[in-house]
């Protein structure tokens, strides 16, 4: 069977094709349906992980440091490992990045239907690593414990999302929840959080407060241009649930910043009746004037 129906109807990949891939040498169609077949056998992934063994002594720091994150992955998954150098003739061209490639290992951990356990989506663990560890913006997200604002970049030590692997995932609402708060707290990547937040909006099954909120938060970070659409989500999420006190606090914040004093102090004290002690109370307060 040539390479172009192996593609098409999903049989294990021969050797040859392997080496194509990794030559660079498929037009764009075939390598994509190449890689939709990657990413859900198991079988073929070993294969190449064979092949990118054999060429590890040609690899750029980076692309050593992708290969390092897939041996963890698999370590912390218990699949199997890649497997172990063999003696092969170096393909004579290689085209495609290996850290590209290990990044497609990756997204078979994340988008497999073997790897949607309950282990949380890398977007998730690095959303978790920056509201556990500092508060990035004025605006409140859901999950966030209250600190003091810390304006600054991303750290070294929060775990990133390969670009290919957001790419690539699916569309669904609860994926797109995830992807969309990396983008707006990790990232800070404003325009790329509120397409995947709207997206997560979208779900014909209903959307939970939290996802109109973390929207509102995009919208609200965004811009001038964008505070309208914040304060329908921020109403969206009240409508939701009245007593929501991240969209309380970021719709009576979004009037004080438009000046609207009186509706910013009703939302104020809508807010104190929830919650009058905690470290978001005491700021909504000074904000109000109180």
């Amino acid at each position: 069977m040539n390479r172009q129906s192996a593609a098409n109807h999903g049989e294990c990949l021969s050797d040859e094709c392997l080496t194509d891939y990794l030559e660079g040498s498929l037009d764009l169609v075939v390598r994509s349906a190449f890689e939709s077949h990657l990413v859900a056998c198991d079988d073929c992934r070993e294969k190449l992980a064979l092949f990118m063994r054999v060429l590890r002594e040609e690899t750029q720091p980076h692309e050593e440091a992708a290969l390092q994150q897939l041996d963890d992955l698999w370590a912390a998954r218990k699949l199997h490992p890649v497997p172990a150098p063999r003696r092969r003739k170096p393909f004579p061209k290689i085209v495609f990045s290996i850290a590209g490639i290990a990044a497609l290992f990756i997204i078979a951990f994340f988008v497999g239907k073997s790897s949607l356990g309950s282990k949380p989506s890398v977007a998730k663990q690095a959303v978790d690593a920056v509201v556990s560890h500092r508060r990035p913006f004025e605006p409140r997200v859901v999950g966030q414990d209250y600190m003091a604002v810390q304006e600054v970049t991303r750290s070294a030590e929060d775990p990133a999302v390969p670009d290919v692997l957001v790419a690539k995932m699916t569309e669904d609402s609860a994926v797109a929840y995830e992807v969309g708060r990396y983008f707006l707290l990790v990232k800070k990547e404003y325009a790329k959080a509120i397409k995947h937040l709207k997206t997560a909006v979208s779900d014909p099954k209903g959307v939970p407060a939290d996802v109109h909120n973390d929207l509102g938060v995009a919208y609200l970070q965004s811009g001038p241009a964008n505070f309208a659409d914040a304060e329908a989500e921020f109403k969206n999420a009240l409508e939701t649930s009245p007593t929501h006190e991240p969209a309380l606090f970021n719709l009576a914040l979004l009037y004080g910043r438009l000046g609207r004093t009186a509706d910013a102090e009703e939302l104020t004290q809508q807010y104190l009746t929830l919650d009058p002690n905690s470290g978001w109370a005491e700021e909504i307060q000074k904000k109000a004037g109180n």
